[in-house]
Order: C-alpha cells, then sequence, then structure tokens
C-alpha cells in the first residue's frame, strides 16, 4: 500500500519541501540550509522521509523523487536571489544510489544552468540509511569516487 500510494505521490506532487537553517554558535549567522522533503499524504499528513525513503530506494523511485528535490532546490534559491536575500549554501540529501545513476551529474548541471544558479550555492550530502544498510555496496561507493 505504502509503495502504491508513494507511487501517486510523484504523480499528483504531494511531496513539499521545507528548508532549516544552520547557524553557526560562533557567529550567531545563518551558515547554510538544510533542504527536507516532506510528503502530504491525503489520509496521514506530513510523513517523515524516514518513513517512505527507504522504500524508494528500494523500489528505484528515488531517482524521480531526487531530481524533483534538487530542480525545487534550484527554483527557491532563485526566488530568493530575485528578493535580494542574502543566500547561504543549501546542503540537499542524496541517496547514494541516486548518486550512482550515469546522469546524476548531468541533472545537477542541467538545473544549476536552467535557474542560474552559482553551483558554491548548493551542497550534496549523501545519506547514510542505506549506507549502513548495504556495507558492501557501500564500499564500491567509495572506491569509485575516491579512486
Amino acid at each position: 500500500m505504502l509503495e502504491r500510494d508513494l507511487r501517486k505521490a510523484l504523480q499528483k506532487k504531494e511531496f513539499a519541501m521545507y528548508y532549516q537553517a544552520q547557524v553557526s554558535p560562533k557567529r550567531g549567522k545563518i551558515v547554510s540550509v538544510e533542504a527536507l522533503i516532506r510528503w502530504n499524504h491525503q489520509d496521514w499528513g506530513v510523513v517523515s522521509p524516514r518513513e517512505f525513503i527507504g522504500l524508494a530506494e528500494e523500489k528505484h523511485l528515488i531517482h524521480h523523487i531526487g531530481n524533483w528535490v534538487i530542480e525545487e532546490v534550484c527554483k527557491q534559491i532563485r526566488r530568493w536571489q530575485e528578493t535580494s536575500l542574502k543566500i547561504v549554501p543549501i546542503a540537499i540529501n542524496v541517496s547514494p544510489i541516486q548518486i550512482l545513476k550515469t546522469d546524476f551529474i548531468h541533472v545537477i548541471e542541467t538545473m544549476l544552468t536552467r535557474y542560474d544558479i552559482d553551483p558554491a550555492m548548493m551542497e550534496i550530502e549523501i545519506t547514510e540509511n542505506i549506507l549502513l544498510k548495504e556495507e558492501q555496496k557501500s564500499k564500491k561507493i567509495y572506491d569509485v569516487y575516491n579512486n
């Protein structure tokens, strides 16, 4: 049932982005922002990614969700820039499964170009969820990016 609802959520655009400031205690200033996805389920309300990301990775829906997140973050950065706000980098959590997809870099480059975003405004964080579950695959990912 969860998988079916997750597929519908993609079609119905039931996801939303929230932004959590990361403040430097030394400077007392916002130094970064973390982009957080939430699923606005029609029956359950707001669903934490902890409840659906694992399934999305398992069923390879994570690529669609991840690409949507990248575009939404780029749109938000553009909106903030247009209001002349001081922009700090936004961190996006990305599944290792998505990073290994051959078009991952192309998707990021396309979105940065489309919305005229400085690449320094986006930070990519690899989610640890699947890394902890599948140590062998994690080692392969590590080897790919460190050789």
